[in-house]
């Protein structure tokens, strides 16, 4: 069996002998079977997909053949009939544990998160070591519920499945290789998009977290104390230090620090690099690619023998929120690239916006909270082009385009009461969406928006799905909309910074958590609070009239241009997250 990572260069020689064994046995599924074990590692998986296919036709029962068949298919974007392989593998061999995986990881890309909880349950039930498959069969959660009341089911059973995987941490089975592999696959990213109170629930995934690693990780035992003297040295450990949002975000807490105080070490953790790397790169004292084990990561982390650790978005990656329930630094900070508590009690500080935070921040944290000013960071403000036209995005002329860009997880369904209000008000409005990175999501979307404009008497084709775009298309899209739609659970972040930059306003309401507040904090900062909704009503009205008053929105828009200085480029927030770092050597 072969799996999805295997690409390896085969020579032409060994190539044409197999296929020649094949074919001077026709009727031989094993030769066929073969040949395409060669052709998927060089990478070709039309040619493999169909050597798999005969071999399943020649012997039905050849269940590793429909497993590779469905791998093969996968990398060829046929999903559904590589999920209809995987299933018949399993319906030769039902206990096949690498088709369940396969099946199961199919099927929760795809959104069927119930019928992949089944896989990955029988296969934790297979291999009672395989915490991956446990943890994820108990915490796997939708990108995009159905309904609110679908929303909250899932919550109560994450919770119970949660207490339930804590007890079972205790006196865990497998190995401690299974179980640091575990936590390196697995994050609770989408727990966040529900839009709940998540303190406590942040705080069991991080006890379960410290139950798995056990002793894995001698780390734990903490490192030297803080230094008193001389530059500090600050760590900022990330899979994201690229072209992202996380990226864009913050860059300028390593490339604006004053080098004279302080040593800036970038540790990469994963993922690729790029131009904003590079830059980040040759702004910091040093940098290291950390790779190898969890053990051996934490390892090269802590003989750097950093002052303060900061991880900008933790919760984003497995690899990283495992790290950071061991002590690698005296102080350790999260950031608000992931906006809700980590639950780690080995973060001491949770550093976020001040023009952000509601009143009662505080409490929604297991870290201190550090409220820094403005925005938290400097964020330089995008070009926007203007060469694209509405017809080049396949978008109406004459209509009033209510831009929606949120990524599908961050729609919730509260939402589509809002949005069908204001296609049902204004006959000549269109709602923009983007489609989702993972497949799937946009079209689950979709679909439930038009259930809920169905009930308003709004037809379907009021609804227009951009495909993802490259970044300086998404900006020509802001330019060419009429009003920006914000979400109310998680507001936009990168997402209103681009479309403050393009001069599209944006109405949005307050939430109850910062990452519901983000918009508000922006608008609030650059003197446009009238586009900051009290209740539901409220938003409907402000959309409405920008929407159709024209005279209105182009007074708005000037508004922003004139005061959306203010957001961008400021130096204020760098300087006190400075000023914060060197505080935490005074007694």
């Amino acid at each position: 069996m072969i799996t999805k990572a295997q690409t390896i260069a085969i020579p032409r020689e060994t190539l044409a002998r197999a296929r020649a064994a094949a074919d001077a046995a026709p009727r031989h599924s094993g030769l066929r079977y073969n040949l395409g074990v060669m052709l998927h590692e060089a990478n070709d998986a039309v040619g493999a997909a169909a050597a798999y296919a005969q071999a399943t036709r020649l012997k039905p029962d050849f269940f590793q053949a429909w497993n590779n068949l469905g791998l093969a298919l996968e990398d060829v974007n046929r999903t559904d009939e590589a999920v209809r392989a995987f299933r018949q593998a399993l319906a030769v061999r039902p206990d096949y544990p690498a088709a369940l995986k396969n099946l199961g990881r199919l099927l929760a890309v795809a959104g069927d998160v119930e019928a992949a909880r089944v896989c990955y349950r029988r296969l934790g039930e297979l291999e009672p070591g395989n915490w991956a498959a446990r943890i994820t069969a108990a915490l796997m959660l939708p990108a995009v519920y159905d309904s609110s009341e679908a929303l909250a089911t899932v919550r109560e059973r994450f919770s119970t499945e949660l207490e339930a995987l804590i007890a079972q941490a205790r006196t865990p089975a497998g190995t401690a290789e299974q179980r640091l592999n575990a936590l390196e696959l697995h994050n609770n990213f989408f727990l966040a998009y529900q839009g709940e109170d998540d303190r406590e629930l942040q705080a069991g995934y991080a006890r379960l977290t410290r139950r798995l690693l056990g002793d894995a990780c001698p780390e734990l035992h903490g490192p030297r104390p803080l230094s008193v003297t001389g530059r500090m040295r600050v760590g900022f450990a990330s899979c994201f230090l690229r072209d992202c949002t996380v990226g864009h975000y913050f860059r300028s807490w390593i490339t604006d620090l004053d080098p004279g105080r302080f040593e800036v070490w970038v540790y990469l953790l994963g993922g690729p690099e790029d131009a904003v790397t590079e830059t980040i790169r040759q702004a910091a004292f040093n940098t290291v690619r950390v790779e190898g084990s969890l053990p051996q990561a934490a390892r090269a982390i802590l003989d750097s023998a950093p002052d303060v650790l900061v991880y900008p978005e933790l919760g984003m990656n497995g690899r990283t929120y495992a790290l950071a329930a061991m002590r690698l630094a005296p102080v350790q900070c999260a950031g608000w690239g992931h906006p809700v508590t980590s639950g780690h009690r080995t973060v001491d500080y949770f550093l976020s916006c001040a023009a952000m935070e509601p009143e009662d921040g505080d409490s929604h944290y297991i870290e201190s909270l550090v409220r820094l000013p403005g925005m938290g960071t400097r964020y330089a403000k995008a070009d926007v082009g203007t060469t694209l036209s509405r017809t080049d995005l396949g978008l109406p002329e004459a209509a009033h385009l209510y831009l929606f860009p949120h990524a599908p997880c961050k729609i919730h369904p509260e939402n589509d009461a809002l949005v069908a209000g204001i296609l049902a008000a204004d006959p000549a409005g269109v709602l923009v969406l983007c489609d989702g990175f993972v497949p799937g999501q946009g079209r689950m979307l979709r679909q439930r928006l038009e259930t809920a404009l169905a009930e308003r008497g709004v037809t379907p084709n009021r609804l227009r799905m951009l495909p993802h775009l490259p970044r300086a298309s998404f900006l020509e899209a802001n330019r060419l909309c009429d009003v920006m739609l914000d979400t109310t659970r998680w507001s936009g972040g990168n997402t209103t910074l681009d479309a403050l930059a393009a001069g599209l306003p944006v109405v949005t309401r307050r939430g109850r958590f910062m990452r519901g507040r983000q918009s508000a904090g922006m608008l609030e900062f650059i003197g446009l609070p009238e586009l900051i909704a009290q209740n539901d009503d409220d938003y409907v009205d402000i959309a409405l009239r920008l929407g159709r008053d024209k005279h209105w929105r182009d007074e708005v828009s000037c508004r922003i241009a004139a005061g959306r200085e203010r957001l961008f480029d400021d130096r204020a927030p760098v300087a006190a997250l400075a000023a914060f770092f060197l505080t935490l050597r005074k007694p």
